[in-house]
């Protein structure tokens, strides 16, 4: 990979300074030394970044917790008489 430009990283710098602490929030993660970079190697060889293949793993983490936490019968309830058109319902990863 070419080394990027200082124009290119200038160019950067502004647009990530300008957009992303409007459009997101940071978390800091802390993990044993060396452990980010075999998190880091993994995301690699399934084709995503970092960032990306942690937001994925919490989110089915997310997903598993919440489909086993037993359901009340009026949930049950709610649950039929909803139909696919119901997109609000829906959380973001379920989309």
């Amino acid at each position: 990979m070419a080394a990027m430009s200082e124009a290119k990283k200038k160019a950067n710098k502004k647009w990530n300074d300008a957009n992303l602490k409007d459009r997101y929030d940071r978390i800091q993660l802390v993990v044993p030394r060396g452990q980010k970079d075999i998190i880091q190697e993994h995301a690699k060889k399934h084709g995503v970044s970092l960032s990306a293949y942690i937001l994925t793993s919490v989110n089915e983490a997310m997903e598993r917790d919440i489909q086993a936490i037993p359901k009340s019968p009026d949930v049950a309830i709610i649950e039929q008489s909803q139909t696919e058109d119901d997109e609000d319902l829906k959380l973001p990863w379920q989309e």
